[in-house]
């Protein structure tokens, strides 16, 4: 995977940091994909008047 070898002791370190950079990229995509989702919940939610949602909820499922 790695082009280069690694110095001895520091595949440890290597790892650590490959974990940590997937990590992050997990949270970025979860944070963009999850807030999208909700967000457009919630704008469809507010075009109805409260009454509604209750109604509205049963029919969508």
């Amino acid at each position: 995977m790695v082009a280069k070898k690694l110095p001895a002791g520091a595949e440890t370190e290597f790892s650590i940091m490959l974990g940590a950079l997937a990590t992050m990229t997990a949270a970025v995509v979860n944070y963009f994909f999850g807030s999208s989702a909700g967000s457009k919940e919630k704008t469809r939610l507010m075009a109805y008047p409260a009454s509604e949602i209750k109604n509205l909820k049963h029919h969508d499922e």
